[in-house]
């Protein structure tokens, strides 16, 4: 499934790469918010196959928000078990009867955040939204709710419609106007803490924008630049990047055995690469310069200061 989702990795000669932060970086989340359609489903559609069959295995005494993982849970259980979270998260009721809604815990009330009541004192003589509402008018107590409630949480409340005849209480998405789930708007919902102002996280997109804006604008070679941009991104089969992967038994630099083969090390302490420095004035001075004050400036590879000051020197 995951496959078909994810486009291909392309890179157009004409236009600046970036590096496809946004794309790869929540795609663990994606998955679950794309699970969680069917958690819906099977309180949607209690009456299915499925569902019919994971309750009598999983939750045949209770419904799926209160389920328990269980022992030796199935991978499809565990799966969907995994989005109970994030749909308890979303998840709201609208008012028919109020007779399956609790007042304080419950999200019940459109125009609230998060569709609950804030903190506020109980009275424990109300403990339902039926108690709430005159059932043979169907309207509100307005008296009963304005001395329970604030001013913002009593008008929200009395500008809640109720059914003009009886019906049950039921289950809505409330971050989609239609009330139905989307695995669109459970992503977002899933996301919001990363979504929300980090000034470190900030600063190390932007100094990732930089830095591939910057690189493919650099008047060097193609290769050059595709090179650079394994290195920053650690594309680079170095010996720790190999063993990471299990590749290999040994993350140690094969040059000096000293030290584990980082990418740091490689292109910065590595004595080799000294090598790398005599070979230096095989490319245009200018073209030298920018890749290295891109590259300190970037935290991506680096060189040696002395040598960084004396190919900059006029």
């Amino acid at each position: 499934m995951l496959k078909i989702l994810i486009k291909p990795l392309t890179v157009d000669k004409d236009i600046p790469f970036q590096y496809p932060i946004d794309e790869f970086q929540n795609l663990g989340k994606f998955n679950i918010a794309l699970l969680a359609k069917q958690g819906w489903r099977l309180m949607e559609n209690p009456n299915s196959l499925l569902a019919r069959t994971l309750k009598s295995k999983y939750y045949p005494e209770s419904d799926f928000l209160q389920a328990e993982l269980g022992y030796y849970p199935s991978f499809t259980w565990r799966s969907v078990w995994s989005t109970k979270k994030l749909l308890k998260e979303g998840m709201a009721r609208r008012v028919g009867k109020g007779d399956q809604i609790l007042i304080w815990t419950d999200a019940w009330i459109p125009g609230l955040e998060e569709y609950k009541i804030r903190e506020t004192v109980r009275n424990n003589s109300y403990e339902k939204v039926a108690d709430l509402i005159d059932p043979n008018l169907i309207i509100w107590k307005e008296d009963v709710i304005t001395s329970l409630f604030s001013r913002e949480e009593t008008n929200a409340i009395l500008s809640t419609s109720l059914a003009k005849y009886p019906q049950e209480d039921f289950r809505i998405w409330n971050r989609e106007q239609t009330g139905e789930y989307t695995v669109r708007s459970g992503y977002r919902g899933f996301t919001k803490e990363i979504s929300k102002p980090n000034t470190t996280t900030t600063n190390i997109i932007d100094i990732n924008t930089f830095f591939h804006e910057e690189l493919w604008q650099t008047d060097l070679p193609g290769k050059i630049k595709i090179t650079n941009w394994r290195v920053y991104n650690g594309y680079i089969p170095t010996m720790g990047n190999l063993h990471y992967k299990r590749i290999c038994n040994n993350a140690m630099c094969p040059c000096y055995r000293e030290m584990a083969e980082s990418m740091e090390h490689t292109f910065r302490d590595c004595q080799a690469f000294g090598t790398y420095g005599k070979q230096r004035d095989t490319l245009p001075t200018e073209c030298l310069e920018r890749l290295i004050l891109l590259s300190s400036n970037t935290g991506s590879w680096g060189v040696h200061d002395e040598e960084a000051v004396d190919l900059m020197e006029p």
